[in-house]
């Protein structure tokens, strides 16, 4: 994976309250940023969420996708902004939003 560009202060967005989130390049969402850093730390939203649908499926006995893992974590954060805004939710369901993009490629 090539290495991402960080952009000055004065390009940085509004507010971000974890530092990796300053170093968005022009060329990528916020979404797309996080899950490129996230990749580097999990492996690919495939392969992660594949792994957590394993976890999943072998606690519940139910089998779960990775497609539905994505759903579910998005779902998660979605449920917790019902008790307020919180800036790093959002930016999180960014993320899981183009994860599951991410899952048809």
């Amino acid at each position: 994976m090539s290495e991402l560009p960080t952009m000055s202060s004065a390009d940085e967005p509004e507010r971000r309250d974890v530092p990796e989130m300053r170093a968005v390049a022009d060329s990528k969402t916020l979404g797309q940023y996080l899950m490129a850093v996230r990749s580097e730390t999990y492996a690919h939203p495939k392969v992660n969420f594949e792994r957590v649908a394993t976890v999943w499926s072998g606690l519940t006995g139910r089998t779960f996708s990775a497609y539905e893992v994505g759903l579910m974590l998005l779902g998660l954060k979605l449920a917790r902004l019902v008790n307020g805004h919180h800036e790093d939710s959002l930016d999180d369901i960014e993320g899981y939003v183009e994860c599951l993009r991410s899952l048809n490629d």
